[in-house]
This record gives structure tokens, sequence and C-alpha cells, in this order.
């Protein structure tokens, strides 16, 4: 029986087939529908079927059996080299945070790959771990891959690519009134000339000599449009009263 046909269950009793690779081995056999193994590397290929479009996946055990590696290969590469420097920005946006695996982006020829690795305690993987770490890596994709092609095919600018693909990260940070961002500049105090009237007064009713004069000139408003009891009396004199008005008197008043 070549190595070609063999499959998981029935290379169970095989030495090479032991270890963290047999648990992988089992684990991708039952969830997927064709798994390529290579045995001499240690490696699964197989092809998983995300949000957005089909992916190219390889696992692979090294040789000690101390390290697991999960790499997700999007099978479109950026061919235009002008657009490159702008989706390795816009990946660059993506992976800065995160806490499990990187996006690689391979500028020879436009590839991009979501990488994760794994340290194994004791040659031993549990399944649980498989499916979590390898999820990870679909769910990356399925978050960032419509804002790169918006980035290559859409002219967006990766940091609005960005933006739109953490949207639902921003919610707290958004609330019900817009918030300028702009400080207002403080107007200057505006300052009028004060016009000065004939008599010397200031047109906003300040005086601009002596306080006496002030004082006086106050005292005149106030006295504005009652009649003065002097002229009263020199209105009753021309009519003919018999009232006089001594000089001493009409200085009184």
């Amino acid at each position: 029986m070549s190595d070609a046909n063999i499959t998981p269950f029935e290379a169970s009793s095989s030495p090479d087939f032991g270890g963290p690779f047999r648990t992988v081995c089992l684990h991708f056999s039952e969830a997927m529908d064709s798994v390529d193994i290579d045995w001499k590397k240690k490696m699964l290929n197989f092809q998983v079927q995300s949000e957005h479009v089909d992916l190219d996946a390889k696992v692979r055990v090294s040789e000690d059996d101390e390290t697991l590696q999960f790499s997700i290969t999007l099978p479109l590469r950026i061919s235009n080299e002008k657009m490159r420097p702008l989706a390795a920005e816009y990946l660059c946006r993506a992976q800065w945070g995160l806490v499990v695996g990187n996006f690689e982006f391979d500028f020879r020829d436009g590839q991009v790959d979501f990488h994760i690795a794994h340290v194994m305690e004791n040659q031993t993987v549990a399944d649980d771990t498989i499916f979590r770490l390898f999820s990870t890596g679909l769910r990356m994709f399925d978050r960032y891959l419509p804002g790169l092609m918006q980035v290559v095919f859409g002219g967006n600018t990766p940091s609005d690519a960005i933006y739109l693909a953490e949207l639902d990260m921003h919610d707290d940070d958004v609330t019900d009134e817009p918030v300028s961002m702009v400080t207002p500049k403080k107007r200057k105090p505006i300052t009028r000339r004060k016009k000065k009237a004939p008599n010397g007064s200031a047109s906003d009713g300040s005086q601009s000599g002596k306080p006496e004069e002030a004082h006086s000139n106050t005292e005149t408003s106030a006295m504005h449009g009652i009649p003065r009891l002097q002229d009263q009396f020199r209105s009753n004199l021309s009519e003919g009263s018999s009232m006089s008005i001594s000089p001493t008197e009409e200085e009184e008043f």
C-alpha cells in the first residue's frame, strides 16, 4: 500500500504516525472533505471555505514534535506591483494589536498569508486547541479581506479601509452627538473708539472731563425735560404779573 493511499485511520499503527501529528490528522480528516497528507514533512494541505472566499490551508508539525504551525493563504495574489505597498500597509495596520497570529505579505509575488505558531507542551496538543487556533485564522480573513480588496481594487486608503473593517470595535467610542475635535479660537474683544460730544463728554454718556464736571452733567441730564422755575417767573412777569424778581432771588433759582 503506497503512502498516497493511506488514510489517517489506516496508518494508526504505523511508527511514523503518532504523537501530535496523529491528533492533527484525525481532527482535519473528520472536519474536511479532502485532505492531502505529506507523511515525510508531517504536513496537511486542504481547502477551507471562509465567509468570502475559499482559502488554502496548511498545517505542519515540526520534526521534533514541539511546534505546530497553521498557514492560511489567500488564493488571490496582488499582481500589480504598484498596489503592493498599499496592501502591505493595510495588512500592517490590520495586525496591530493582534494577540494570536500575524499577517504575512510576500513582496515578490504578492502572496498574503495568516500564520499561527503554537509551542506544544510534552509534544502533545489538544483537539480543542487545534480548533481554536485554526478558527482564529479564518476569522482574521473574514474581517480584513473585504478591506484589502477595497484598497487594491476600490481605491480606498489603507487607513480608511481599516477603520471600516474595525467599525464594530469603535462602537463604544461613538456618541449620539458628534463631538468636534477642533478647539474654537478665542475672539479678541472689540475695542471701539469713543466719540466726544461737542461739550467734551463721550458719546456713550461718560464724561471725559473732571469728576466735578461729570457730576454736574449728570444732574443736568436728570433735570432734562423739567421746566425751570425761573423761566416760569419770567413768563408771568411778561404777562403783567405784579411779582418781581430781584437779581439776588434769580441767582438762587
